[in-house]
């Protein structure tokens, strides 16, 4: 999650940008995303979003009340 890592030394790693304008370049192209495509990529938020959300000591680490696709940065491009 974008704001998560802004803070961190992940961002220089994420090479390929955010899952927002990924999917927009590929729309615009009229190259839409597969339900394959679909299904791995929210299966890699999802997991993200968990890991973010691990608890310590019976708390929750992290909480989000706005999640959108501007806020997954990509590390590759999605195949």
């Amino acid at each position: 999650v974008y704001q998560y890592c802004a803070f961190s030394s992940i961002v220089p790693f994420a090479t390929a940008g955010v899952l927002d304008d990924y999917v927009y370049d590929r729309r615009k192209k009229g190259d839409l995303l597969s339900a394959e495509e679909q299904y791995v990529l929210a299966m890699q938020a999802a997991i993200g979003l968990y890991q973010a959300h691990l608890y310590s000591g019976g708390k929750a680490t992290h909480t989000h009340a706005d999640v959108k696709p501007s806020q997954f940065l990509l590390f590759e491009q999605p195949r």
